[in-house]
C-alpha cells in the first residue's frame, strides 16, 4: 500500500545537502516558435522527419507530398506555394502527370511503366490535390507538372457559355496564353502523421484564485512526417488556454504542452488537453484528447498529489504483397520498427499559509527502489517577481521559477497573501517533462512568470535527449520535498509502481490489388504488432 507522510515543524528542519559537483537549477530560457517560417530548422526545436519534395526552375518552386491514409488511399498534393498554408499559390498548375519509376525486365529488353495517371485542363490556381488508390508506403512517384506563371488579361466577350476562356479562333486560351514551363521531381509515399495526447497531468485538488498548472504529453506515432497542431486546454468543454498558435512535433517525436489557469470559485470541473487544427491533417482523431476531473476547494490543511509514470512502446508494422490470389507467402515484404519511451514525474503541494521571501531553502530528491534519481536544491531564494494579485482573495502574489538544464527538472513555487486579513496560501510544483521540448501557453506565461520571460507558444529544451531525461524505474517510487522559510514544510510521498504489459496484434487488413504489368488479381495486406509496458504510481494527501 502507498505510504504518505507530511511533517510540519516550527524548528528549521535538517536538509539533505547535495554534493557541490551537482548542477543547481537556473532560470529557464525560452525559445520562440515560428510556425509559418520558411526556415523550419531555425524555427522548430528540431525538424526530424520527411519533408515535401522541392524542385525549382526559372524562379518557380514546386512542392510535392504524398501521404498514406488509414483507409489505404493516398493524398497527393502539389503546389507552387507552401503546403499547409492558407495563402494563395502563385501561377496555375494546368497539367499533372504521375507515374512509377520505370523498370526493366530481367533481359533488359524493354522498359515497363507499372502505373501512371494524367490530369489535364486543370482550372485551379497553383495548388493541386488528388486521391490515389492503391499506393504503397515507401513507393516513389514520378511527378511532372505544367505550370502557367502568367496569363493575358481576359475580356468578358472572350468567355464561352461555359465560362471557359477562348481566343478569336475558339481555342482554349489557357492552353497557350502566358508563359508556361514544366517541372519534374520525385516524391515518396509517407504515412500521414498521427499526433496523440498520451498523458495529461494536473493536481487532483487546487485552491481558488491560485495558479493551477496542467501538462500534456504529445507524441507523433507514425514516425514519417512531423506535424503542426494547436494544443489547447479545455474547461468543461470550453477553451480557456492555448499556445497562441500551432506547436510542432517531430516525426516519432515527443513534446510537452504546459498550461495554467485560475479557478475563481470552488467546484468540480472536467478539464482536458486537446489537439486541434492539425496540419497536414491527423491520421487518427480519436487519440487527440485526454480529460479528467479537478476539485477546487479552500482546504485548511496541507495537501499534495504526486505521480510517476513510464511508458515503453514497441511497434512493428508491415505491408505484405501477394502477386496472385493463391500465394501463401508474400512476394514482397516491407517492415518498419519504432520504439518510444516517455517518463513523467510530477509533484504538486499546497499549504494554507504564505511563505516569507527569501526562502532559506527549497529541495527535492526522489528515488526508485532506493536508488537516487534526481535532485534539485536552492538556498536563500528570492522571488522572481512580486505583483498585485488580480483576484480579491489575495493582495499580492510572488513566484519562484527554476529549470535544471542538466536533468530537465522544473521548480515552481507561488506564494499568495492577503495583507489585510493575513490569509495566505503557497503552492509548490516540481516536474520532469516528457519529450525533447516543452511548449508554454499564453496563460502560463502571463500567470506564472509575469509576462516578461515568455509569450504563448515559446518553448524550452528539456535536455539533450530526444525523450527528456530518462531514469530507471523499479517497483516503487519515493520523494522528499522541503520548503523552509524558518518554518519547515516537508512532504514524503512513497508509492508502489504498478507494471502493466499489453500486446496487440490485430488481424491484417487485406485488399485486392493488381501489380502491373500483370493483370492477375493479388492482394496487399497491412499489419502491425504493438508491445506496451507501463509503470505508474500516484497518491495524494488528504485522499
Amino acid at each position: 500500500m502507498p505510504n504518505h507522510k507530511i511533517v510540519v515543524s516550527i524548528a528549521q528542519a535538517a536538509a539533505i545537502f547535495l554534493a557541490s559537483s551537482q548542477a543547481m537549477a537556473g532560470y529557464p530560457h525560452f525559445e520562440k516558435h515560428q510556425a509559418d517560417s520558411d526556415d523550419d530548422e531555425g524555427s522548430h526545436y528540431s525538424d526530424l522527419g520527411a519533408h515535401p519534395t522541392k524542385a525549382q526552375r526559372l524562379g518557380v518552386t514546386l512542392q510535392a507530398r504524398a501521404l498514406l491514409n488509414k483507409d489505404g488511399t493516398t493524398d497527393f498534393e502539389l503546389t507552387t506555394g507552401k503546403l499547409d498554408s492558407t495563402a494563395s499559390a502563385p501561377g496555375r498548375i494546368v497539367r499533372v502527370e504521375l507515374s512509377l519509376p520505370e523498370t526493366r525486365n530481367e533481359g533488359r529488353e524493354r522498359e515497363n511503366r507499372e502505373w501512371e495517371a494524367e490530369y489535364e485542363h486543370l482550372r485551379g490556381d497553383g495548388y493541386f490535390h488528388a486521391v490515389l488508390p492503391g499506393r504503397e508506403h515507401g513507393q516513389t512517384l514520378n511527378v511532372r507538372a505544367k505550370i502557367r506563371i502568367t496569363r493575358a488579361p481576359t475580356r468578358d466577350r472572350d468567355r464561352d457559355d461555359h465560362g471557359r476562356d477562348r481566343d478569336d479562333h475558339g481555342r482554349d486560351r489557357d492552353d497557350h496564353d502566358g508563359e508556361s514551363l514544366e517541372i519534374s521531381l520525385q516524391t515518396v509515399v509517407q504515412y500521414r502523421p498521427d499526433l496523440a495526447v498520451t498523458n495529461f497531468e494536473f493536481p487532483l485538488m487546487a485552491q481558488p484564485n491560485t495558479v493551477v498548472v496542467f501538462s500534456a504529453t504529445v507524441a507523433e506515432l507514425k514516425g514519417d512526417v512531423g506535424e503542426h497542431s494547436d494544443c489547447v486546454l479545455l474547461l468543461d468543454g470550453q477553451k480557456v488556454d492555448d499556445m497562441k498558435g500551432p506547436i510542432w512535433v517531430d516525426a516519432a517525436g515527443l513534446i510537452t504542452c504546459r498550461f495554467a489557469y485560475r479557478f475563481a470559485a470552488s467546484g468540480t470541473h472536467t478539464v482536458a488537453a486537446a489537439l486541434q487544427n492539425c496540419a497536414p491533417g491527423d491520421a487518427d482523431l480519436s487519440n487527440n484528447m485526454r480529460s479528467g476531473q479537478i476539485v477546487i476547494q479552500d482546504p485548511a490543511r496541507i495537501f499534495y498529489s504526486d505521480s510517476a509514470s513510464e511508458s515503453k512502446a514497441v511497434r512493428d508494422s508491415a505491408i505484405d504483397s501477394y502477386f496472385t490470389s493463391t500465394s501463401t507467402v508474400p512476394d514482397k515484404h516491407q517492415g518498419w520498427h519504432n520504439t518510444s519511451v516517455q517518463q513523467i514525474r510530477n509533484f504538486v503541494g499546497h499549504f494554507p499559509s504564505a511563505v516569507h521571501m527569501p526562502l532559506a531553502r527549497i529541495s527535492f530528491t526522489d528515488s526508485s527502489d532506493g536508488v537516487p534519481l534526481s535532485s534539485l536544491a536552492l538556498t536563500n531564494v528570492s522571488a522572481d517577481f512580486t505583483a498585485p494579485s488580480p483576484y480579491p482573495a489575495f493582495t499580492t502574489e510572488s513566484c519562484i521559477q527554476r529549470l535544471d538544464s542538466v536533468t530537465g527538472g522544473w521548480l515552481l513555487l507561488c506564494s499568495y497573501l492577503n495583507a489585510n486579513t493575513g490569509v495566505g496560501s503557497t503552492t509548490v510544483h516540481v516536474r520532469w517533462d516528457a519529450g525533447a521540448a516543452t511548449y508554454h501557453s499564453d496563460g502560463y506565461c502571463h500567470s506564472v512568470v509575469g509576462g516578461y520571460q515568455c509569450s504563448g507558444g515559446n518553448y524550452t529544451f528539456n535536455t539533450s535527449s530526444a525523450n527528456g531525461t530518462l531514469v530507471t524505474f523499479g517497483a516503487n517510487y519515493a520523494a522528499d520535498v522541503l520548503v523552509d522559510d524558518g518554518t519547515a514544510y516537508q512532504a514524503h510521498p512513497a508509492m508502489a509502481l504498478q507494471l502493466q504489459v499489453s500486446d496487440e496484434a490485430p488481424t491484417p487488413i487485406c485488399n485486392d490489388h493488381t501489380f502491373p504489368p500483370s493483370t492477375t488479381v493479388g492482394k496487399m495486406c497491412f499489419s502491425f504488432m504493438t508491445h506496451l509496458e507501463t509503470r505508474f504510481g500516484a497518491g495524494s494527501v488528504p485522499h
